[in-house]
C-alpha cells in the first residue's frame, strides 16, 4: 500500500471490459495492475483520450514510458524487468476524462 495505495484509494472500477490485468481509475487517469511482465508492452484498448504521460508508479522519479497508437488502443512499452515480481502498476495520465 506504500508504494500502490494511489491506484487504489479514491479510484473507480475499471474502464475496461475485457482486458488480461486489472485497473483502477480516477477522473484524469487510469491504473493498470500488471501481474504478467513483457517487454512487448501493454496493449490498452479504447482510452477515448490521449496519454499525456505514462510511468511505473513504484518509479519516484516517474521516468515516462514510451506510449504509441495502434489502430483503437494504446501500446505502452514496458522496461525489462517489473519493479514488483507480483503486480506493478502502469500510471496513465490523461489529457482529458476517458
Amino acid at each position: 500500500m506504500a508504494v500502490n495505495g494511489s491506484a487504489i484509494h479514491g479510484t473507480t472500477a475499471s474502464p475496461f471490459e475485457h482486458t488480461p490485468f486489472r485497473a483502477t481509475s480516477k477522473p484524469n487517469a487510469v491504473y493498470l495492475f500488471l501481474t504478467e511482465w513483457t517487454t512487448d508492452g501493454v496493449a490498452v484498448p479504447g482510452l477515448g483520450t490521449s496519454v499525456s504521460k505514462a510511468f511505473l508508479l513504484a518509479d519516484k522519479e516517474q521516468r515516462p514510458l514510451r506510449v504509441s497508437n495502434e489502430g483503437t488502443g494504446t501500446i505502452v512499452s514496458l522496461p525489462a524487468t517489473p519493479p514488483d515480481p507480483i503486480c506493478s502498476v502502469v500510471v496513465l495520465e490523461l489529457k482529458r476524462r476517458g
